[in-house]
């Protein structure tokens, strides 16, 4: 995803996907691995995983997770 240009992404997991025992959590958390490997070392070690991070990712509050992503999608 980096060497395509991508520098945001937004992905919503399951929670604590590591640790989850839900049947989905083994995909999840296979993909954040994947997102993880690929971001972290185009961005030195850095990868922003909590929530709590949306609002300087946005340069606003967000008001909810749809508001959010369609800030995003947006551009």
């Amino acid at each position: 995803m980096s060497r395509a240009g991508v520098s945001l992404l937004a992905y919503t997991s399951v929670l604590r996907a590591d640790t989850s025992t839900l049947p989905v959590a083994p995909d999840h958390r296979a993909t954040e691995e994947l997102i993880r490997a690929d971001f972290a070392a185009a961005a030195g070690g850095a990868l922003d995983t909590d929530s709590d991070d949306l609002p300087r990712l946005l340069g606003r509050p967000a008001t909810s997770l749809a508001d959010a992503v369609a800030t995003v999608l947006k551009g």
